[in-house]
């Protein structure tokens, strides 16, 4: 039987999607860990994977703590299978910055953050409240639900500290995104956070349930939503 060489488009192929695969896997795991977030970073990227003495390494920037521990059994996976034929990189770069980005907290930048503010603050002798929740417990939710909180306050709402426990009847533990839950529809404070984050770009859901106070609303803050 002859031996395919390694040269070969479909064994280079599956070596590049043998890769791809275990990338996803350790993003994966790593993903379902929730791990703490002991560092913040606005962008990480990774670039260049160089394949030198039959040792693979590549260029990252910008890296939490987390991120780098995303990382690292990557590089020993790439030197055991790109020692055989050196591949095509761009998919695996892409994959990895696939996961960098999962992997860094959520922010709303300054400019967007201006522009939600400028739209919730209440008119004059209006008072609007919000209570948020963050109850899956990982550090990232609750450094979201902070900012979140801030940005309320600095609009003029009435912003109760966050809570961590778990909210009765919707936001468990495996939430994903922000939910908003108001009383109907027409609340105001509702058609407020609605045009606010519509137009900074800014995804939320909506609940209503007409046991929520009017002109109140409560934000459940779940875990950063996977792609």
């Amino acid at each position: 039987m002859s031996q395919v060489p390694a040269s070969h488009p479909r064994l280079r192929r599956k070596i590049t999607e043998a890769i791809l695969v275990a990338v996803s896997l350790i993003c994966f795991c790593n993903a379902q860990t929730q791990p703490k977030i002991s560092q913040q970073a606005d962008t990480a990227t990774c670039s260049n994977i160089v394949v030198n003495g039959g040792v693979s390494t590549f260029s990252c920037s910008g890296l939490t703590a987390e991120q780098a521990k995303i990382l690292h059994d990557i590089p020993a996976l790439l030197t055991k299978v790109l020692r055989q034929e050196k591949q095509d990189s761009a998919a695996i770069l892409a994959r990895l910055n696939e996961c960098l980005e999962q992997g860094a907290p959520r922010s709303i930048p300054e400019d967007k953050r201006l522009e939600i503010i400028k739209w919730i603050t209440p008119a004059p002798g209006l008072q609007l409240g919000i209570s948020i929740f963050a109850p899956n417990h990982t550090a990232e939710s609750q450094q979201y639900a902070e900012k979140l909180r801030s940005l309320f306050q600095d609009a003029g709402w009435v912003a109760d500290p966050v809570s961590y426990t778990m909210r009765m009847g919707n936001g468990g533990p495996d939430e994903q995104g922000v939910l908003i839950i108001a009383h109907d529809n027409q609340d105001l404070a509702a058609k407020a956070i609605a045009s606010a984050f519509e137009v900074a770009g800014v995804q939320v859901d909506f609940y209503f349930d007409q046991r929520v106070s009017p002109k109140f609303v409560q934000m459940i803050v779940g875990q950063k939503p996977s792609k």
